[in-house]
């Protein structure tokens, strides 16, 4: 299963087979009106349009084939980092922890002046969470805010040592810290907790993984996911008829891994005269439901720069994105290794939405190399001073 595993998270393997996820949930059938997609009628497409979708998706896998395989291939001096930065060092893994305490803790006094504990409280229990978002994001910048998504790493961590059975306390802390960053602001962050967590799994745990073993991650995944949805967004799907449990999870992910795919399909036909139109303009050709936001990143960047750009795009994203995944592979025993995870994500999504130097994922970056540096860094010239001060004793 492992070894499955290892070929399924490459670059090029995460973008297959979130391909095919979309493509199958495009095609899911509506059961008349029961299960919510996201759009109506499947665009349709012509020859054209059909060799734009097929050159984009060659581009993806081609682009995150070759930077792998070159960054995995160099030859790397990850001695020092092995010893300073180790996955099992508890002082990275602390660092990392208290920057994202930082964040939660900023971001909870901000809604507390805005909504009080009532409101906050009121807005999760009416299935209306949502709005937690929303005021976080009325008056947004980035800054301490954004180190809540060192959730993510923290609690990929968490897991990791749970299964060690070290580091017990400050682990089960970060699994809640990062449910908390979930009911705020994002749902994602489980899903990309996952992408961060599977690697060490896979190439640094010596657990067994069995198929049921995934059965069971997925389908508890699937009740976290639709628990949350829940408590966001209950309130419209009922005003669409649906006010089942299951009924509007399975609907959120049919149309959050659907609908990309008719915006994809979409792009490809209708090419250069989709830049610059709004977002109801595109949503009108599309036929994608306006209030999607996230419908193919080759729709949000074919309407941002055009389609040749587009292409130019990605292909040095995914060639960049892919070289760092590879040179991550090579610092595996380290704390860099959690960018192999959070550069992956950006291609799980790429299908969907262009991540690559977006703020979650830029903060993430950012973070782990300054706490990386610091680690690596400041013992050393501790040494030092201690040294110059025994020598001039």
């Amino acid at each position: 299963m492992k070894t499955l595993l290892k070929r399924a998270i490459t670059p090029s393997g995460i973008v297959i087979l979130t391909t095919i996820l979309s493509f199958l949930a495009w095609s899911f059938p509506g059961f008349e009106g029961q299960v919510r997609k996201g759009f109506v009628t499947p665009y349709p497409v012509g020859s054209w349009g059909l060799f734009l979708c097929v050159l984009w998706l060659a581009v993806m896998i081609f682009g995150a084939f070759a930077g792998f395989l070159t960054g995995s291939r160099l030859r790397l001096q990850t001695g020092l980092l092995n010893r300073r930065v180790s996955l099992d060092a508890f002082r990275p893994y602390l660092l990392i922890s208290l920057i994202a305490y930082v964040g939660i803790v900023y971001v909870f006094i901000q809604l507390i002046g805005a909504l009080g504990i009532s409101g906050i409280v009121g807005a999760v229990g009416g299935g209306q969470a949502n709005t937690l978002k929303d005021t976080l994001y009325d008056s947004y910048s980035v800054g301490v805010v954004s180190l809540r998504y060192l959730a993510i790493p923290a609690a990929a961590l968490a897991l990791y040592h749970l299964t060690r059975r070290r580091y017990i306390f400050i682990s089960v802390v970060n699994i809640i810290a990062l449910a908390l960053v979930a009911v705020i602001s994002s749902r994602l962050s489980l899903i990309f907790t996952v992408f961060t967590a599977v690697p060490l799994f896979v190439f640094k745990s010596k657990l067994r993984i069995r198929p049921r073993t995934v059965f069971l991650a997925v389908l508890i995944l699937f009740h976290l996911l639709a628990a949350l949805n829940y408590s966001r967004n209950i309130s419209f799907y009922r005003t669409i008829g649906i006010d089942n449990f299951y009924a509007a999870g399975f609907s959120e992910i049919v149309t959050y891994l659907g609908s990309p795919f008719q915006g994809f399909l979409a792009t490809g036909e209708l090419g250069d005269r989709l830049q610059g139109t709004s977002d109801i303009d595109a949503s009108n050709a599309t036929g994608i439901s306006f209030e999607l936001s996230t419908n193919s990143a080759f729709l949000e960047l074919t309407r941002g720069v055009g389609v040749l750009q587009a292409f130019l795009v990605l292909a040095l994203c995914t060639l960049l994105g892919s070289f760092i995944m590879g040179v991550a592979l090579k610092n595996k025993d380290n704390l860099l290794f959690l960018l192999f995870g959070s550069i992956g994500y950006c291609f799980a999504e790429l299908w969907r939405i262009y991540l690559f130097g977006q703020g979650i994922v830029s903060t993430i970056v950012v973070m782990l190399l300054l706490v990386t540096l610091w680690c690596v860094y400041i013992p050393p010239l501790r040494r030092g001073r201690t040294t110059a001060t025994e020598v001039k004793a």
